[in-house]
């Protein structure tokens, strides 16, 4: 484990960094290997690249802090990200107005990434991944993002988030791309001005998440649906609420052999709790086992075929 502060990082907030710090992460062996931020605050001016196979390690959230002062991205990886590990540290966004990147990016995508204990306040998005195959996120505040929180562009594979929790979106909470054997577990999401959990296909015309499972996840306070599935093909949710938006609370656009059990999503008229449309793909079908409190479900744009309420 390699510490910035040997490569001339001072940590002080006020002396540019971002040099030290990237000399630190290019002296790591190409095998892989660790860079460790003391505690500190460390300017950056210009994104730090990271690579294949590195371990990026704070003290804590509270005592690593990496303050973002370039209309960029304060953590990148333009190439490969397998195997990248940021862990234990606080990413803040040191600009008024921002147009641009993440405190977290992983541009080209990749495997088997890991991002715990980490909090970011401020950026464009929160965290932007180009897809994910076996990743984690596990004890993750994403704070006042000017567009969505979690962001994806590319298909993402058992991606598994565990308490994660998006606070203040510009856009979406959670907006991510074909999740496929994925899982959401006691994540939360508040006051997004798009939806808090927004899952999507690529085209209206193909199968969008496949296998995905939320457990334990909530939503509240926010102007968009508090649940956005397009295309969904088993998708399970247990024991998840959803209340407080301003608009209708769970909307399934094609979504078909899914079960919602537990769930509360509890709207305010005119407005619906659940309310299902057929997609070019599909119609909503095989909708089975809502129990609570899932209010005001229409009957104008639902389309089940097996519907047990």
């Amino acid at each position: 484990m390699l510490n910035v502060k040997k490569f001339g990082a001072t940590g002080d907030g006020a002396t540019d960094d971002t040099g030290a710090i990237q000399d630190t992460v290019d002296a790591v062996p190409v095998d892989g290997g660790g860079v460790y931020l003391p505690p500190g605050t460390y300017k950056i001016t210009a994104p730090v690249e990271l690579r294949k196979g590195i371990t990026v390690l704070g003290s804590n959230q509270a005592g690593t802090e990496i303050l973002n002062d370039n209309d960029d991205d304060a953590l990148v990886a333009y190439g490969d990200a397998r195997n990248i590990t940021i862990a234990d540290m606080y990413i803040r966004d040191n600009l008024v107005t921002r147009t641009q990147g993440a405190a977290i990016n992983f541009d080209i995508g990749g495997g088997y990434w890991n991002i715990q204990r980490v909090e970011t306040h401020g950026h464009y998005n929160s965290i932007r991944v180009a897809g994910a195959m076996c990743c984690t996120m596990q004890d993750v505040v994403m704070a006042h993002s000017v567009s969505d929180g979690f962001y994806t562009e590319g298909t993402c594979n058992a991606l598994s988030l565990k308490n994660v929790y998006a606070n203040v979106a510009g856009g979406h909470g959670f907006n991510i791309l074909n999740p496929v054997y994925s899982s959401l577990d006691t994540c939360a999401c508040d006051l997004s001005v798009g939806d808090a959990y927004h899952f999507r296909a690529s085209a209206d015309n193909v199968a969008g998440p496949v296998i995905l499972t939320l457990t334990s996840c909530g939503a509240e306070v926010t102007a968009g649906y508090s649940l956005y599935i397009q295309n969904g093909v088993h998708v399970i949710l247990t024991g998840c609420y959803f209340a407080n938006t301003s608009s209708d609370i769970i909307y399934l656009r094609g979504t078909i052999n899914s079960s919602f059990t537990g769930v509360s999503a509890v709207a305010t008229l005119p407005l619906y709790g659940l309310k299902a449309v057929a997609s070019t793909l599909t119609a909503c079908i095989n909708i089975a086992s809502f129990v609570s409190n899932i209010s005001s479900v229409s009957d104008v744009d639902l389309a089940y075929t097996d519907y047990t309420p």
